[in-house]
């Protein structure tokens, strides 16, 4: 899989298997702005928005 979105999607989805959701921070640390364009970063946005995954701004935890 060299598609840096389709790479973004999988360990975003990956590390909020478990409760649903991923945060913002969590979210930073996998896509480094160096590697996706924001439109890219939008895209990755809508997947996991389309795959019921919602970004948080923090773990309510």
């Amino acid at each position: 899989m060299d598609d840096p979105v389709e790479q973004a999607i999988q360990r975003a989805s990956e590390t909020a298997a478990q409760v649903g959701q991923i945060t913002f921070a969590q979210l930073d640390k996998l896509l480094p702005p160096a590697t996706l364009t924001s439109r890219q970063i939008e895209q990755v946005l809508n997947r996991l928005a389309e795959m019921g995954i919602h970004v948080v701004e923090a773990d309510d935890n």
